[in-house]
């Protein structure tokens, strides 16, 4: 199946804004996790060091999208595979922040390992 194309030209500022928020959406949770994580251990009531189960979670979410990252992107394109895992990053953090228990932000955390996977080229 080839990738999927544009039919029309893209306005260049609708391209510069898209691009800035996958500049952005590359960045964000990784840096967000870390800085929102105590909060996010009080809220749960799980202690600080349960950040490392998180982040094996995470790896996992990564390791499982980033060895199709070729495949994907051969399937549907850049721009899908970029709006797709910009969806599930967005989707992780939303439930992050309504997550009322632990056991809640474990498959959370695989969606945003897998939402950051995508800048993976393969």
């Amino acid at each position: 199946m080839a990738p999927h194309t544009l039919s029309r030209p893209v306005s260049r500022p609708l391209l510069v804004g898209l691009t800035f928020i996958g500049f952005i959406s590359l960045g964000l949770p990784d840096g967000l996790l870390g800085v929102a994580w105590p909060s996010i251990a009080d809220h749960v009531a799980v202690g600080v060091e349960s950040l490392g189960t998180l982040l094996a979670f995470f790896s996992l979410g990564y390791l499982a999208i980033s060895v199709q990252s070729g495949k994907l992107l051969a399937r549907v394109g850049v721009g899908v595979l970029l709006a797709i895992s910009c969806l599930a990053t967005s989707l992780a953090l939303l439930g992050f922040a309504v997550a009322p228990a632990w056991f809640v932000l474990l498959p959370l955390t695989v969606l945003l390992g897998a939402g950051a996977a995508r800048s993976m080229p393969a």
